[in-house]
């Protein structure tokens, strides 16, 4: 996230356990969204 953060392409904000998405376009908040979940799914194994 932090990288496509850095990229311009979103801006997030972290809420305690919760993130909301900013993104200009739906392509580029749905790159996020993905990237959010391969982080979890790393996180968890």
């Amino acid at each position: 996230m932090a990288l496509l953060c850095k990229k311009g392409w979103i801006r997030y904000q972290r809420f305690m356990d919760d993130y909301v998405i900013f993104a200009k376009t739906r392509h580029k908040l749905q790159a996020a969204i993905r990237c959010r979940h391969q982080v979890n799914l790393d996180k968890a194994c």
